[in-house]
């Protein structure tokens, strides 16, 4: 969750390795509970081929 709170809005995302698809759902879930406590937009975008999975904090 500490590279959450380094995001900035039209920053870099950070990138994030993931095995299976339960795991990018876990990320997914923890994030979005992350938005709501600390009332912000970080969004996800997922890379299937090399299974990766980019958060980015929009503007």
């Amino acid at each position: 969750m500490e590279a959450l709170d380094k995001l900035e809005p039209g920053g870099d995302a950070v990138e994030v390795a993931y095995t299976n698809e339960k795991s990018v759902n876990s990320m997914r879930t923890a994030v979005y509970q992350y938005n709501q406590e600390n009332n912000v937009k970080i969004k996800s975008g997922k890379d299937s081929a090399n299974k990766k999975i980019y958060f980015y904090r929009q503007k």
